[in-house]
């Protein structure tokens, strides 16, 4: 199985800076946390959860976080259209990556 966040993909963006790469990934972190309850709330208009998932998809991106990446980007997608996005296995994906991101496995 790939790793949640591509230390190689993470390096590429941050030039190797561990001090940077920390940062980055404390704010993509924090970004997680806020922006995927906001893509569960069936409240929330379809386009603007569109919207939160493309801001996931940029930063994931950013991070070589590249399952959230394909997911963020599936769900992007559904809200766009009519069909039904992946929250279930972004969630999952999500998740990974934040209990990467805190045992230090990047």
């Amino acid at each position: 199985m790939d790793p949640a966040i591509d230390r190689a993909a993470l390096d590429a963006q941050t030039g190797g800076d561990a001090d940077l790469a920390r940062e980055v990934l404390d704010l993509f972190a924090g970004q997680c946390r806020s922006i995927l309850p906001r893509l569960t709330d069936p409240a929330l208009s379809r386009a603007a959860r569109a919207d939160l998932a493309h801001t996931l998809k940029g930063s994931s991106a950013g991070v070589g976080a590249a399952r959230i990446h394909a997911l963020a980007d599936a769900a992007e997608t559904a809200f766009r259209g009519e069909g039904r996005a992946p929250l279930d296995d972004l969630a999952d994906a999500v998740e990974a990556a934040l209990r990467a991101i805190a045992e230090g496995q990047v």
